[in-house]
């Protein structure tokens, strides 16, 4: 189930931060700049992210550990029924260091 332009635009993933907080690493993925926010190419999206599902698909299949990261507050609730669902391990806080 691969994840397509459309939704890409529906779910906003296309709309990045403000170009001062832009991180010049991820200047490849930039589309154009609107009114002062980066816009993301849908395409190296769906592109990055089908390429993520292959490699994520493959360590189960390996057999092999997957841990997930997430640190966005908005999806603290949604991580642990994701990783009950397929399997992985996650972390959905802060690390203090």
């Amino acid at each position: 189930m691969a994840i397509t332009q459309k939704e890409v635009v529906a779910a906003h993933m296309h709309v990045g931060n403000l170009k001062k907080f832009a991180s010049t690493k991820t200047r490849s993925f930039w589309l154009e700049m609107n009114q002062g926010l980066v816009v993301i190419n849908p395409d190296k999206i769906t592109s990055a992210l089908d390429a993520a599902r292959e490699k994520f698909l493959q360590a189960k299949k390996d057999g092999k550990e997957v841990l997930v990261l997430c640190e966005k507050s908005m999806l603290a609730d949604e991580i642990p029924a994701l990783a009950k669902t397929h399997g992985f391990h996650y972390m959905n806080y802060k690390v203090p260091a």
